[in-house]
């Protein structure tokens, strides 16, 4: 059973894998990534899957075993954690190339993470644009079918 973790250089051209065993308890598991990464321990880290889902490996205790957080076979993606002076979270950097094709993606899904205020409004002008959008062309339509009747009437009343 194995696990693998996505980490690479910001500019290099691909990310390197550390295949890892999670039949282990989370500490021992967390010492071993940050030490092949590189991550310094003054840095707070964590993993999420490739689907943007953070797996909050500071809130389970040391002892605990990684099996219970991580799926085997599954990938997961080293991510920095950088918070302000009152601990709330301020910033999330995933540890993979900007040029892997999953990056922007990724990104946009941790953002979710650091201010979901923005992400509700984001949502709810995409929403509001939407219907925006949707009065528009049936206001659009409304008129067209007012603009053909008045033709027909026109001719109506040219050919008589």
């Amino acid at each position: 059973m194995y696990c693998m973790i996505k980490y690479g250089a910001q500019l290099s051209e691909s990310d390197d894998i550390l295949y890892i065993n999670p039949d282990c308890v989370l500490q021992l598991l967390l010492d071993h990534i940050r030490e092949e990464i590189g991550i310094d321990t003054e840095l707070e880290f964590d993993l999420f899957d490739e689907n943007g889902e953070r797996k909050n490996v500071s809130d389970f205790e040391p002892s605990t075993r990684a099996t219970e957080i991580l799926e085997p076979f599954a990938t997961y993606i080293c991510v920095l954690v950088e918070r302000d002076e009152n601990g709330k979270l301020n910033k999330l950097t995933p540890l993979i190339s900007n040029n892997n094709k999953h990056y922007n993606d990724i990104s946009l899904k941790l953002r979710r993470y650091v201010n979901p205020s923005k992400r509700f409004s984001y949502e709810m002008k995409k929403s509001s644009r939407d219907m925006q959008s949707a009065s528009l062309s049936q206001i659009s339509d409304k008129s067209k079918k007012r603009n053909q009747s008045t033709k027909i009437k026109t001719r109506i009343d040219n050919t008589e």
